[in-house]
């Protein structure tokens, strides 16, 4: 019941969140991506040219004119890259089931929450976000899991989101679908696991 959106009033004029009922927020959808803002920021301040964060799941980087390879884990080994892409500057932030997991009745269900039902989703693929801030790509990166691929995918490709989702098939294959804007975003996509297939 604290998870209830509608115990949070945004006022967009005021620049103000205002909670009700006990709502509260937790800090694992956005923690990352504004600390990673706040660090860069400090750097550039304080005369950095070049800048690379990595806090694991979310890396943000500036001043790499020829662009720096990123890999992307595969969504069920963290320590295997499944996808390397090509970016100069911004955060690049992925959600996934791959690490906090449990399994009930048979189905494995990841640690994020769809707070439209309450419920814990299914562990499916993983969505990763490029995007000029932190705090965007890592809000938008859950968001867009809670979404689902299709539905995301969607949303992504109508609201200008660079996004990237890899999903699992029934034939123990993955297929991986970028929105139109991770496209242009990024300098190059390259699969580096096998069973991994770009989607056109």
């Amino acid at each position: 019941r604290r998870l209830d959106p509608a115990l949070v009033n945004f006022d967009r004029e005021r620049s103000s969140v205002t909670r009700t009922g006990g709502a509260v927020f937790e800090e694992g959808g956005f923690g990352k991506g504004y600390a990673l803002d706040r660090a860069l920021s400090a750097l550039g301040n304080n005369g950095a040219q070049r800048a690379l964060i990595d806090f694991g799941g979310q890396v943000s980087l500036f001043g790499w004119p020829g662009g720096l390879d990123v890999a992307i884990a595969h969504p069920e080994d963290r320590l295997r890259p499944a996808v390397v892409v090509t970016v100069d500057t911004g955060s690049i932030a992925t959600s996934g089931g791959s690490e906090q997991t449990f399994v009930i009745d048979g189905i494995r269900f990841s640690h994020l929450i769809d707070p439209r039902s309450g419920r814990a989703l299914p562990a499916r693929g993983s969505v990763t976000v490029v995007d000029a801030r932190g705090l965007v790509a890592d809000v938008l990166s859950t968001a867009l899991y809670v979404l689902g691929p299709d539905e995301g995918l969607q949303w992504a490709d109508a609201n200008d989101v660079a996004a990237l989702f890899i999903v699992p098939t029934a034939s123990d294959t993955w297929e991986v679908r970028a929105s139109l804007n991770f496209r242009s975003r990024v300098s190059a996509i390259r699969l580096v696991a096998p069973n991994f297939t770009l989607e056109d």
